[in-house]
């Protein structure tokens, strides 16, 4: 394949979900995404937690050829890793709202409280809507949000809280040498914009933590852009 990348030559885009793993939520963002990006949506299985066997599951099935990788919060350690380390690196990768270290001090108590209080997925989601959404937050996507995290174990949620909780990958960050972008969420209450200290290249967006869900339009067009220009940089690895 050569370095230019025609319309009619599509390109595959690893999106990597957050926390629940489901890669349910970004329907009206594959759909955003211009030519000639194919976007490939991985569903983390639920008994996988550490980002140590994250990443085994990963190498596993990324594709044979050129493919960039989009990394949404909880995936952003797990790609980090890869970019650094791995034989079969992205030629790009695009961080969505997400940290190299812990960007929040997790008490232990409350992964204990987690563990014990009847949580149910629709209040769950309903809970977590101010500060995943904000003032996007929308009957229609609560549903669609309760539905995915419905398929997902308390206890996969909790130990990838607690996999946050102790993460520090800004060692490894320091090492990945292919063009990346971070995305930061103008209105992110749940990863403050000190999270982007560590990354290049950082460019803003209007938007909550779940920015490809509140605002796919202008971060498929920011991100589409950004790939079309590092995947024709001819001094790119």
């Amino acid at each position: 394949m050569s370095r230019r990348f025609e319309r009619d030559c599509f390109v595959k885009v690893i999106i990597l979900p957050g926390l629940d793993g489901t890669g349910a939520l970004v329907d009206a963002f594959c759909a955003a995404m211009p030519k000639p990006f194919e976007p490939v949506v991985l569903r983390y299985p639920v008994a996988l937690t550490k980002y140590a066997e994250l990443l085994a599951w990963l190498e596993a099935q990324l594709p044979v050829g050129d493919f960039a990788i989009i990394a949404e919060s909880f995936s952003g350690p797990l790609t980090i890793q890869l970019a650094a380390d791995s034989v079969h690196q992205p030629k790009a990768v695009v961080f969505v709202a997400a940290f190299a270290k812990s960007p929040h001090p997790i008490p232990r108590i409350a992964l204990w409280l987690g563990r014990w209080l009847p949580v149910t997925s629709p209040s769950l989601a309903w809970l977590s809507q101010p500060l995943t959404m904000g003032r996007w937050a929308n009957r229609a996507f609560l549903d669609q949000f309760s539905r995915a995290l419905n398929g997902v174990p308390r206890r996969t949620l909790l130990q990838r809280l607690a996999a946050v909780r102790a993460v520090d990958v800004v060692g490894d960050l320091n090492r990945v040498s292919v063009p990346t972008l971070y995305l930061q969420a103008l209105h992110d209450r749940l990863v403050p914009s000190s999270a982007a200290a560590p990354f290049r290249n950082v460019q803003a967006i209007d938007g909550p933590h779940f920015l490809l869900q509140a605002n796919p339009t202008d971060a498929a067009a920011v991100i589409g852009q950004f790939l079309q220009d590092a995947l024709n940089d001819p001094t790119a690895p």
